[in-house]
């Protein structure tokens, strides 16, 4: 069975042509010409397809929107809130890659 997907394009800045698939969520590829990405996109959807079903969500389009962009702000927050705003999440896993338990 046949079936047909939009996938979308773009180059990203080291060149690489970058490929994904909207309605299969995490389904990606890259390439550096069109040619092998199309090839790899359509392996990727295949390999897709055999393990996961595809969104139920309709791709309408891209809309090109404009924007005024302001300079960014500089953060006059003191030190502990600027730490508090870039702290990383801590990771599940313990130093040892052991399960985290809670209690």
């Amino acid at each position: 069975m046949t079936q047909e997907f939009s996938v979308i394009i773009e180059k990203d800045e080291d060149g690489y042509f970058v490929a994904s698939v909207p309605a299969l969520r995490g389904c990606h590829t890259q390439a550096r010409s069109l040619d092998v990405l199309i090839k790899r996109i359509r392996e990727a959807i295949a390999l897709y397809l055999e393990v996961e079903e595809p969104v139920t969500s309709e791709f309408i389009g891209v809309q090109r929107v404009a924007v005024t962009a302001q300079a960014p702000r500089r953060h006059c927050g003191g030190r502990n809130e600027r730490r508090y705003l870039y702290r990383p999440v801590l990771p599940l896993l313990g130093q040892y890659g052991e399960s985290y338990r809670a209690g």
